[in-house]
C-alpha cells in the first residue's frame, strides 16, 4: 500500500522535485528523497517552501495534495488535471438523477454508518455490543457514543474544533485518493449534490464516527502534554499536537483504507459499474 506523505513547516525547510522523486532538504539533515509512485496523497502543513515541478510530479502520478494553515484549516487542495472526465463518471450521473437511487443510497450509508457507530462504541467501552434487539440494560448504546461526543465538545471546545478540522481532512485527503484511484468522480456526490467533491463528503459521512473516536483518543491524552498554544487569535496546535493527530491516524490508515476500497467497490456495483 502507498504512503502518505505530510509535511511540516520547518525552518529552512524546502520540497523538490529531481527526476521520479522528490527531494526534502533541512538544514543540518541529510536530504530525504523519496520516490512519487510510493506516495498515495501529500499533505502540507503551515507554510512550507516547494517549488512548481513538486507539484506538477504529483499531478502527474495522481496525488492529491491538501495544504493546511498552522491553526489546522484546510486552505487549499491541489487535484491531478484531467481534461477527460474520469472513467465512472456518465454512470454516477445517471445514478444521481434519479431520487429512488438516492434513497437506495441514503438507507445503504446509514447501515453502514450504525454498523461503524457500534465498532467505534466498542473500541472506546472495551465491551462488545449486542443487537439492538437483543442488548442488555446495562450495555452502552449508540446514545453513550454521542454522549461521549457532546462532552468533548464541551470540555474543549476552541480545541476540539481544531482537532476535528484536521482529522477530517486527514479523511478527506485518504478517501480522495481512493476514489481517484478507481475511476470514480470525486465532485459527483448522490446525498452531497451539486457541491464540491461531493462524493467525498458522502463517504466523510460513514467515517465521521471513527472521526470522533480519533478525537475522543487525542483528548483522553491531553491532560499530560502541551499541544495546544493560545494567543491573540485563539488556540493553535502546536507542531507536536499535530504529529500526535497524523500518528494515530497513521496507525488506522491501512484499515481506513481497506474500508474506502471496500465502499468503493459496493458503490461501483450500485452505479453499475465493473469493478476494477
Amino acid at each position: 500500500m502507498n504512503k502518505a506523505l505530510y509535511i511540516h513547516q520547518a525552518r529552512g525547510l524546502e520540497v523538490r522535485r529531481d527526476g521520479p522523486s522528490l527531494i526534502i532538504r533541512e538544514p543540518d539533515k541529510a536530504d530525504r528523497r523519496i520516490p512519487a509512485r510510493i506516495i498515495s496523497n501529500v499533505v502540507v502543513i503551515g507554510n512550507v517552501r516547494m517549488d512548481a515541478g513538486m507539484v506538477a510530479l504529483c499531478a502527474e502520478q495522481g496525488v492529491p495534495i491538501t495544504f493546511i494553515c498552522s491553526r489546522g484549516k484546510a486552505i487549499a487542495v491541489a487535484l491531478p488535471y484531467e481534461y477527460r472526465l474520469p472513467r465512472h463518471h456518465p454512470k454516477q450521473r445517471i445514478f444521481m438523477e434519479s431520487e429512488s437511487n438516492r434513497r437506495k443510497f441514503e438507507l445503504w450509508l446509514r447501515a453502514n454508518v450504525r454498523r461503524l457507530t457500534m465498532v467505534c462504541v466498542h473500541n472506546l467501552t472495551g465491551r462488545h455490543q449486542e443487537a439492538y434487539s437483543e442488548r442488555p440494560e446495562h450495555e452502552p448504546r449508540a446514545v453513550d457514543y454521542a454522549y461521549l461526543v457532546k462532552q468533548l465538545e464541551r470540555t474543549w471546545p476552541a480545541q476540539s474544533r481544531i482537532v476535528r478540522e484536521v482529522i477530517d481532512q486527514l479523511f478527506q485527503e485518504t478517501i480522495m485518493s481512493v476514489l481517484l484511484a478507481n475511476g470514480l468522480d470525486p465532485h459527483v456526490g448522490i446525498i452531497h449534490r451539486y457541491r464540491n467533491l461531493g462524493l467525498v463528503e458522502d463517504l466523510r459521512v460513514f467515517f465521521r464516527p471513527e472521526a470522533d473516536y480519533q478525537a475522543v483518543c487525542f483528548f483522553q491524552e491531553v491532560e499530560n502534554h502541551e499541544w495546544f498554544d493560545l494567543d491573540d487569535d485563539g488556540y493553535q496546535l502546536r507542531r507536536n499536537g499535530l504529529f500526535a493527530i497524523v500518528e494515530r491516524f497513521e496507525s488506522r490508515r491501512e484499515s481506513i483504507v481497506y474500508v474506502a476500497e471496500r465502499l468503493t467497490e459496493q458503490m461501483l456495483r450500485m452505479f453499475g459499474s465493473s469493478v476494477g
